[in-house]
């Protein structure tokens, strides 16, 4: 949905030939490295393991959300650093930083 903010037209070219029409919607789940990490476009509030430490890596927000240092989530977006994806060792120093205590949602509560 971004194409629109690259200024060269060029570029603009380059990135709808590469990507065309994206469908955001999946979430993927990769295991890497003994972690798990659920790949979504969007922000997460809560996803699958989340209780057990599987990490959320996503993007969408452009950094305009804040940060919150008690979930294994992040904002991926290239926006975040300077144009450049990061990498998992980076995503999980950034981790490392968080204050996380696993808290399983479904205890106690009535949904």
């Amino acid at each position: 949905h971004d194409y629109h903010i690259i200024k060269d037209k060029e570029l603009q070219k380059l990135f709808w030939r590469f990507y065309g029409e994206v469908d955001v919607s999946p979430i993927v789940t990769y295991h890497i490295g003994g972690k798990t990490y659920v790949c979504s476009h969007y922000s997460l509030v809560v996803w699958e393991n989340s209780q057990k430490g599987w990490r959320n890596a996503f993007g969408h927000s452009h950094s305009t959300l804040p940060e919150k240092l008690n979930s294994l989530s992040r904002d991926v977006g290239v926006d975040n650093n300077n144009l450049f994806p990061i990498s998992v060792l980076e995503f999980e120093d950034h981790m490392s930083k968080k204050v996380w205590q696993p808290v399983d949602h479904h205890d106690g509560v009535n949904n």
